[in-house]
């Protein structure tokens, strides 16, 4: 059974794709929104923090989910992706997408380099618990903008794998 056919989804159901590609790019998109409207509320005055990390985090997350969408979608398994190569790990998870064949909209000579800097910080869970000292970290508009153009590029990679409900039979009732 895929993602798409809704037939009996019971817990018990081992068949079911309970982490299709279009769910783990929606939680992406929810974390990039969440990163967004945070960094406003910061921008605004509405909110103001002591350490900018949680803004951080909110996109490295969405990045490493973006990125994970891709792979799904690409075929490999979410078993795969929660295994020692990939975790938590954004430059594998990057090389595995380029080997993969994706190609952003727009050419960025940074890109790479950003998720660099970006997989060090990811690697040490150092956007989640506060380690003080200079930190030299990527401006944030900077990071905004590759995750943006890697989930414009990821998204129809994952919509091809979702049917359309008026496609699919009713439930028999």
């Amino acid at each position: 059974m895929t993602a798409c056919n809704p037939q009996s989804v019971s817990d018990d159901d081992t068949h079911v794709d309970r982490m299709p590609s279009i769910a783990v790019y929606l939680s992406a998109q929810s974390f990039f929104l969440a990163a967004e409207s945070l960094e406003r509320s910061i921008e605004s005055g509405e909110l103001s923090l002591s350490f900018d990390m949680p803004v951080y985090y909110l996109y490295a997350h969405a990045l490493e989910l973006g990125l994970k969408a891709f792979l799904l979608a690409k075929g490999l398994s979410k078993e795969e992706l929660k295994g020692h190569k990939f975790g938590h790990k954004l430059q594998p998870l990057w090389d595995a997408c380029i080997q993969n064949g994706l190609q952003l909209t727009k050419t960025d000579v940074c890109v790479q380099s950003l998720i660099e800097v970006l997989a060090l910080y990811a690697k040490g869970f150092e956007f989640r618990y506060i380690e003080i000292g200079f930190q030299q970290r990527p401006a944030l508009i900077d990071i905004k903008s590759l995750v943006a153009n890697i989930m414009s590029v990821v998204k129809p990679h994952c919509d091809i794998h979702v049917c359309r409900l008026d496609r699919v039979a009713p439930a028999p009732s």
